[in-house]
């Protein structure tokens, strides 16, 4: 695979990241951080879901302490 400068501005073009974050400010920052790397985002619930079950992801961005629950 030939990587183009365009390539090299968005390393993430194409990438299915999932990301669960709660704190507005930080999903926001990443959302920005994704999107100036070539990522974008699914823009309801109901289309991160599907995309979820139907897509192989490429990596996920996962909030340990979303809303009450912890992941440990």
């Amino acid at each position: 695979m030939v990587r183009t400068a365009a390539d090299e501005n968005q390393p993430l073009c194409g990438a299915r990241i999932l990301i669960a974050e709660d704190e507005i400010l930080i999903a926001l920052d990443m959302e920005a951080t994704f999107r100036a790397a070539g990522a974008g985002p699914c823009t309801t619930l109901a289309a991160a879901l599907d995309a979820v079950r139907n897509e192989v992801l490429s990596f996920a961005v996962l909030d340990i302490r979303l809303g009450q629950a912890t992941t440990q």
